[in-house]
């Protein structure tokens, strides 16, 4: 995620940011955050396995800027798609 001046990044947790999956109400467990270092950006990691057109919904809410600002609460859906194609990474051929 991007934003268009610093961040507070100790505002910037996972108690502010929040993942949800297919309309479920259970926060995704296991969810990391990490702030850019000119604290414009955020990274969000899940390990989880997501399934293809699963709606993932972003919701933050409780950040602030740099000026101690709270930035309104944001939500957004985004739907995973996977583009890369799977590659053989070996053939073994055996003969009976």
């Amino acid at each position: 995620m991007n934003f268009n001046k610093e961040i507070d990044d100790t505002t910037t947790t996972t108690s502010t940011v929040k993942l949800y999956v297919d309309g479920s109400a259970t926060e995704l467990a296991g969810t990391t955050v990490a702030v850019s270092e000119d604290k414009k950006s955020v990274v969000v990691v899940n390990p989880g396995t997501f399934t293809q057109s699963a709606s993932v919904k972003v919701v933050l809410d409780g950040i602030k800027d740099a000026d101690g600002n709270e930035l309104g609460k944001y939500e957004t859906t985004l739907t995973v798609k996977d583009v890369i194609d799977p590659v053989a990474q070996s053939i073994e051929i055996i003969n009976n």
